[in-house]
């Protein structure tokens, strides 16, 4: 007998389905079977695997019998070493599902307008820093550049173990010393 899944899962299994489906261009419930659904399906029952479902579970949710899940968590590693465009969709899917903050499939409507509000104040922040130091690195070029062409002279002009005599030189000739 399936346990009944809490809403959470559900979310997440939905949340899965659809970011697979969308890179894939696939439906993962359909029977074809052309090389993107099949990527897309063994990666969805890996997925979830990982997150501890069972391969009965998985396979009710893509419309699929047990034994082709456990047929999928066998291939995927070898499809994974021989397919390059394959590998990197896959990582790209996992790497954003296993990063994926797991609160907020438990925030309500209002908590999850608030965390928007929140995230755009911070990427406005962001935007402001991120213009200063652009700013900021302009201006280093410009004072850089100014001694590039004196710091180019002393690199061809000094010879390999003489680099200490030649600050001395140096520091002779700007301070006195």
């Amino acid at each position: 007998m399936q346990k009944e899944l809490i809403p959470t899962e559900k979310i997440e299994i939905n949340t899965l389905r659809e970011a697979v489906e969308l890179e894939f261009s696939c439906n993962l419930r359909s029977r074809v079977r052309r090389r993107n659904y099949v990527n897309g399906r063994m990666t969805f029952a890996y997925i979830l695997r990982k997150r501890g479902f069972t391969v009965a579970s998985i396979g009710l949710h893509m419309g699929r019998d047990h034994s082709s899940i456990i047929h999928y968590l066998k291939n995927i590693d070898w499809c994974l070493k021989t397919d390059i465009d394959f590998r990197d969709t896959f990582k790209k899917i996992f790497t954003e599902f296993q990063t994926l903050d797991r609160s907020v499939f438990l925030m309500g409507n209002d908590e999850l307008k608030k965390e928007l509000v929140s995230c755009r104040n911070q990427i406005k922040e962001l935007i402001l820093v991120a213009e200063g130091l652009k700013k900021e690195q302009v201006e280093t070029k410009k004072t850089s550049s100014r001694v590039e062409a004196l710091v180019d002279v002393v690199k061809q002009r000094t010879r390999i173990g003489f680099e200490e005599e030649t600050l001395k030189k140096l520091n002779l000739f700007y301070n006195g010393i």
